[in-house]
């Protein structure tokens, strides 16, 4: 006795999911429509896959269908907040504020996570400013100040509003507000360093950037940006200091050794640059950008027969052509070179001097004031004017009619 099993779908969702996607990278726009199209088709419930199929279509920007998808899979699972998001940005894509408003405000309301209420609330703001109508949401906020004074999340916003709308002092107010009511939020604190710096206020964000490292001092690039306002401020000690304390807590990034190259650089260190830029090579050989790099600060030091080494390593080892090409006119240009300009260019400047045709010489006329002290001399500069071939030239006060004759244009002078 054969028991038959119930057909399968022909379509799964997370094979058909990788295959659609794969497509699209291959631009396969086409097939990958269709894979859609049969997968909503079999799954019309499924909030996940309407959800997906969404996101393709708003990458290809067939807002219809995408806002469609996106508001069926929202009335499947209206309190999930990621095809929220997607059903706002949507919203937003097709410029349908009030819509996408809406949903935005509804994220912002039953989100757990902290950042996502954030998120929220700046993408409001970047509704209204999309409409110019940042003045209007600025007074809403400015009118409900009062009562959340002690809400950091308020207070991030409406700092950011000003900040856009370039009122930095009122921003910086409402940043240090926030910093007192919650000394240890690393957002609020750098948002405080970015508002000193604007001001001027370089040491103020110094200071502030001690406090955001404190808070947390595993993060490197806290301490790059500290260094970096120790340079600006012209405290290169303090700056040094602090890049050595940065790369003995991270010894495996080039990026980083490359950056501190420039600053040592820029002070002027230029053998303890190049020992970084050839750290940071060391780590990673496949990337001659590092060389590169090292072979122009030599070249402009100076130092030509170190950077010849340096660019003739580039183009051999290099993988990019236009690294190769650029280290190989490099090396052109130290050897003196003038490269000749393919001949297609020659071509078209000779039709061009041909279709210029004969144009009269004229002379140059003085500046206002020098041709008012001309005509207060007695006599004026004799003129020399240029006769045909085989005749003589000669002096006269008033130059000769121009002869009917051909003769090149200007491109021939």
């Amino acid at each position: 006795l054969m028991i038959r099993r119930p057909p399968r779908s022909t379509l799964s969702s997370s094979s058909a999911a990788s295959d659609v996607y794969k497509r699209q990278l291959s631009g396969q726009k086409d097939k990958a429509d269709d894979i859609w199209g049969k997968l909503i088709k079999e799954k019309p419930d499924n909030a996940d896959v309407l959800s997906q199929a969404a996101n393709f279509y708003s990458n290809a920007n067939d807002m219809d269908k995408a806002i469609s998808l996106g508001e069926k899979s929202v009335q499947f699972a209206p309190d999930n907040t990621g095809y929220l998001q997607n059903l706002a940005t949507f919203y937003s894509r097709a410029e349908k504020f009030d819509k996408a408003e809406e949903v935005f405000n509804k994220v912002r309301e039953i989100a757990k996570d902290q950042w996502l209420k954030e998120w929220a609330d700046r993408e409001i703001v970047n509704i209204y400013q999309r409409q110019g109508r940042l003045d209007e949401i600025k007074t809403r906020l400015e009118a409900e100040a009062k009562d959340k004074k002690d809400d950091i999340s308020f207070l991030k916003i409406l700092g950011e509003l000003y900040a856009r709308e370039g009122e930095s002092e009122k921003a910086l107010r409402v940043y240090e507000s926030a910093a007192e009511i919650s000394p240890d939020d690393r957002d609020v604190n750098n948002r405080l360093v970015g508002i000193y710096e604007m001001l001027g206020k370089t040491d103020k964000a110094i200071e502030q950037m001690k406090k955001t490292v404190q808070i947390a001092p595993n993060e490197p690039y806290l301490l790059e940006n500290l260094a970096n306002l120790y340079n600006k401020a012209g405290k290169k000690e303090d700056s040094e200091k602090t890049w050595q304390s940065l790369l003995s807590r991270v010894a495996n990034d080039p990026a980083l050794y490359s950056r501190y190259a420039e600053v040592l650089y820029g002070w002027n260190n230029l053998n303890d640059a190049v020992a970084q830029l050839d750290k940071a090579q060391a780590m990673d050989p496949g990337n001659l950008t590092y060389t590169l790099r090292k072979a122009t600060m030599l070249v402009d030091t100076g130092k030509t027969e170190e950077a010849k080494v340096a660019f003739g390593k580039v183009t051999i080892e290099a993988k990019e052509e236009w690294m190769k090409d650029e280290a190989k006119r490099r090396l052109d240009d130290i050897a003196g070179k003038v490269i000749a300009p393919p001949p297609v260019a020659e071509e078209v400047m000779e039709q061009m001097r041909e279709q210029a045709g004969p144009e009269p010489v004229e002379e140059a006329m003085p500046e206002p004031a020098i041709r008012e002290e001309a005509a207060q001399q007695a006599m004026p500069e004799p003129v020399v004017v240029k006769m045909k071939p085989g005749q003589k030239e000669e002096e006269t006060e008033k130059p000769a009619e121009p002869k009917k004759k051909k003769k090149r244009g200007w491109f021939g002078r």
